[in-house]
């Protein structure tokens, strides 16, 4: 899971995060941005992944 098209100076927020079988992670949200996207792709133990997908959160 990483959050998409940040500025420059957000770079502490461009860290990928992975989370494993059904566990979660909290992510901080980017400040003062209209509109953040992210991306989230599903990798097996095997490796294989799955097409990444893209959700934005307004406000």
């Amino acid at each position: 899971m990483q959050w998409q098209d940040l500025p420059a100076n957000y770079d502490r927020y461009a860290v990928r995060h992975e989370v494993h079988g059904r566990n979660s992670v909290v992510i901080e949200i980017p400040p003062q941005l209209a509109e953040r996207c992210l991306t989230v792709r599903t990798v097996n133990p095997n490796g294989q992944a799955s097409e990444a997908a893209d959700m934005c959160l307004n406000g």
